[in-house]
């Protein structure tokens, strides 16, 4: 059997029972997070597993939110809620929150993190997905996700995204940067984690993890879910092993300085800032065609800038050897 299939059932038998309905799933989305962030941060895997509350069933998920005590309508602003309905699969809470006391201070509150996903009227290819992308999403906002440089003034990260809070006169201030690169990137991983379980199929199995398996559909498994529009303007730069390693070598740990400095080092100063903040404003404007064509214009030219600034780096870097 897959060494990391063997660990994932290791890990998840410490919390779940095989005849849980949902036992192969949380086993085939362990080993999906383990194939992508490694023995490195298998500690981290683990955790989330562990000690995040699932809230998986045949419900609406706006029920699945109520379960855990969350209002729908609080949980998601814009398209994705529509008359009480949504129309996504999941959704995942870091548990981590900043507010005033009554008295002025600074409260850090930390919460048991969730994972809300819906099996009602959804395949196991869809589930699978939507699962991994959460739980990775975790997976990244577990260590170093509150910073602070002042008494009034704080970063929670989740990801690549950074939240900040300022607090003056008994009220905060929430900028966000990177929201939607860091969920670009959040569907690049998972699609590669969608191939690591591609490669199972004809590894021995447990009958319940490989019932479910056999229900996954692997001709569309490690399709690119979501984000459509920007993660193709993405995609490009998500091939070049130097941008990639960038990525993964940090974001989990949350250098997001480094990934920066690494991005300004090869294309500018404030490069990634703009590579980033164009993605949000993007987001916000899909019915401007002349927009839209543009910035695709200015992805392609960005991507194979530093393509080619890149191979010289490599290239200099062997020759040194």
């Amino acid at each position: 059997m897959n060494k990391l299939l063997r660990q994932s059932e290791y890990i998840i038998n410490k919390r779940f029972d095989e005849s849980d309905e949902n036992y192969g799933l949380l086993v085939i989305g362990c080993y999906a997070l383990l194939s992508k962030f490694g023995e490195l941060y298998s500690p981290i895997v683990e955790k989330v597993m562990l000690n995040t509350d699932f809230y998986i069933g045949k419900k609406p998920l706006s029920l699945l939110l109520e379960e855990g005590g969350i209002e729908a309508e609080d949980a998601f602003r814009g398209d994705e809620y529509y008359d009480n309905e949504l129309t996504v699969t999941a959704i995942s809470s870091p548990g981590v929150y900043l507010s005033i006391s009554e008295v002025g201070t600074i409260l850090f509150e930390r919460e048991t993190p969730a994972i809300f996903c819906t099996t009602i009227d959804e395949d196991a290819t869809t589930v699978l997905n939507a699962f991994v992308h959460e739980a990775s999403h975790l997976v990244k906002s577990t260590v170093n996700v509150v910073y602070s440089d002042s008494p009034t003034h704080f970063l929670i990260r989740n990801g690549l995204n950074v939240f900040g809070y300022s607090f003056e006169k008994g009220s905060s201030f929430e900028p966000s940067d990177n929201s939607m690169l860091d969920e670009v990137i959040n569907v690049l991983q998972t699609s590669d984690m969608m191939k690591a379980v591609k490669e199972l199929n004809g590894c021995p199995m447990k009958k319940e993890v490989e019932d479910f398996y056999k229900e996954l559909d692997l001709d569309r498994i490690d399709l690119l879910y979501g984000y459509d529009e920007l993660t193709s303007f993405v995609l490009p730069l998500w091939s070049n092993d130097y941008f990639r390693s960038s990525i993964e070598d940090n974001i989990v740990i949350g250098k997001i300085d480094r990934i920066r400095n690494d991005f300004d080092s090869i294309m500018g100063h404030n490069s990634f800032h703009y590579y980033s903040t164009y993605l949000d404003y993007i987001d916000g404007n899909y019915d401007d065609e002349k927009l839209i064509g543009n910035m695709k214009e200015w992805y392609d030219r960005m991507n194979r800038t530093y393509a080619m600034r890149t191979r010289v780096l490599q290239m200099a870097n062997r020759n040194k050897k």
